[in-house]
């Protein structure tokens, strides 16, 4: 999903990823938008077949430059991800479907535009219910399976189980075992609620 060049991670542009390049001509900037076609490769003016997928946005900058200066005296280009397709990870269990959406929330696929964490994962997705057991997430990656305690992370400070998501990773929270964890608060009060 991403490497880190001088202590910097940097996203690896994959096949689907939307790019924008801009050309500078003097001071006026000339826009490009293209899709990273399946075999890895984008065209762009004059160069055919530019090999990107594998690629952070200053190599992809870099191999521009280079096939460019052929044929222009200064060239100076930008490199910008407009979407990010090509990585993605799988979100099921107890998320939030929120009532007032603005982006996608709830179980689904999401696309990895860079570092992210599991709870970055979640959080961007909604939040868990009321009902998740944050104690047992199961994350499935390559054929095997990891459980991560998010609770020590999130309430004990613990970041060992809070992991950077890979391409292709299924992340499933869990419902609470059946009452199992549960304090309910019933009585004189303005909301029923349970406590885990």
């Amino acid at each position: 999903v991403f490497t880190e060049e001088w202590g910097i991670p940097e996203y690896i542009i994959g096949p689907g990823d939307v790019v924008e390049l801009t050309f500078w001509e003097g001071t006026q900037p000339v826009k490009y938008e293209t899709t990273v076609r399946s075999d890895g490769c984008i065209s762009y003016s004059f160069l055919d077949d530019i090999k990107v997928s594998g690629l952070t946005l200053r190599q992809v900058d870099q191999v521009l430059t280079e096939r460019l200066h052929k044929y222009i005296r200064n060239v100076r280009i930008d490199v910008a991800v407009l979407k990010y397709k090509s990585k993605t990870a799988l979100l099921f269990g107890e998320i939030n479907i929120l009532q007032v959406q603005t982006e996608q929330s709830g179980p689904g696929r999401y696309p990895l535009s860079g570092k992210t964490r599991v709870l970055d994962l979640i959080v961007a997705a909604g939040g868990t219910t009321k009902d998740s057991d944050l104690k047992k997430v199961e994350l499935v990656r390559g054929g095997k399976r990891y459980s991560l305690n998010l609770y020590d992370a999130m309430f004990r400070g613990d970041m060992t189980h809070n992991v950077i998501i890979d391409d292709g990773d299924v992340v499933t929270v869990p419902e609470l075992p059946a009452l199992g964890e549960r304090i309910y608060v019933f009585g004189e009060v303005n909301n029923a609620v349970s406590y885990t």
